[in-house]
């Protein structure tokens, strides 16, 4: 099966790289050919995306074989580690210098066991932060705390999207699908000053992780995003959609807090549903009608600079009753 690639495949357009996935997932011939004639710009989500697709496929014995790529997409596709995966295959893959970017992009990685998670939080917090003025990771400790400016910054960072990753990793293994994976990448693009991040995970999916909470007022996809970004709904333990010992509850609930508080969005999609948060302005359903994503494909969008200006102690969920608080320094 050969599929024409459009020109862009953003989260923008996330029904577009939707469509293109449920193609390669019905199809039933092993290889899938791309092809990439038009393809001017991917973004992290559709790379993550990409990438989980890939993977399903490459479970069936299957490969995805990238024809006719330009130079510059190439050389992106190979710097993100999107060629170390072996089902996708291309025949000229352009390879560059490789020089440490991390305060800029994060690799496309797989997230398979808890143990995974702690070293991508950490590259997420370092591409997020990148170098904005007044952050220095080599800097000298303040002789009176320790503490750098870089460890105030980075640490509450990481600590949430442990949370997030943790999560993701715990709803996608649920109810049958205990061979699923979350895929992560990350890219700053310096003309907007943004930063876009892409979480994919192949799992349960949303509905299926939450179809028995008390809270669920009606049993479809929308209606199950929109619960999970409630506070204490995602991270109760007892009734709610991650009952790990380890979640501290600050993760996709707090994630959507820092994206509205930093003049940025969020997008996640999973079943027939995709739901939206810009700036400012609540989630809202956008689709409830879309080639079915079976797990949770999440689209992160954070402006680098605003993000100093947050104090994340004010978006963390209330610490619940019974439960000690995550130990973060704000100081």
């Amino acid at each position: 099966m050969q599929i024409q690639l459009p020109s862009r495949l953003t989260a923008r357009q996330y029904w577009v790289a939707l469509g293109l996935a449920s193609k390669i997932i019905q199809t039933d011939e092993s290889e899938v050919v791309l092809d990439a004639t038009n393809l001017k710009f991917i973004d992290p989500f559709c790379l993550s995306l990409l990438a989980s697709i890939g993977s399903d496929h490459a479970k069936l014995g299957g490969t995805i074989r990238l024809v006719n790529l330009s130079s510059s997409i190439s050389s992106y596709l190979s710097r993100m580690d999107f060629f170390q995966q072996p089902w996708f295959l291309c025949d000229e893959i352009k390879k560059l210098g490789r020089s440490d970017q991390r305060h800029s992009l994060v690799e496309l990685v797989e997230i398979i066991n808890v143990s995974d998670v702690d070293s991508s939080s950490q590259n997420l917090a370092h591409a997020i932060l990148g170098s904005i003025p007044g952050l220095n990771e080599g800097e000298e400790p303040d002789e009176m705390t320790g503490y750098r400016t870089w460890d105030k910054a980075s640490e509450p960072l990481c600590h949430a999207f442990t949370e997030v990753l943790q999560n993701s990793l715990t709803h996608a293994h649920r109810n049958g699908f205990r061979n699923s994976s979350v895929w992560v990448s990350a890219q700053y693009y310096s003309n907007t000053d943004d930063i876009y991040i892409g979480i994919v995970d192949n799992g349960c999916g949303m509905l299926s992780s939450l179809e028995n909470h008390p809270k669920l007022t009606s049993k479809d996809d929308e209606t199950a995003i929109l619960l999970a970004l409630q506070p204490r709904i995602s991270c109760n333990r007892e009734v709610g959609l991650y009952d790990t010992a380890t979640n501290a509850g600050i993760g996709l609930t707090t994630t959507y807090r820092i994206a509205r508080e930093s003049r940025g969005s969020m997008l996640i999609v999973s079943g027939k549903s995709a739901i939206r948060a810009v700036e400012k302005h609540e989630a809202q359903v956008v689709d409830a009608n879309l080639p079915s994503w079976q797990g949770v494909a999440i689209s992160l969008r954070l402006d680098r600079s605003a993000m100093m200006a947050i104090n994340l102690r004010d978006l963390m969920p209330a610490r619940e009753i019974g439960r000690e608080a995550p130990t973060i320094r704000f100081e």
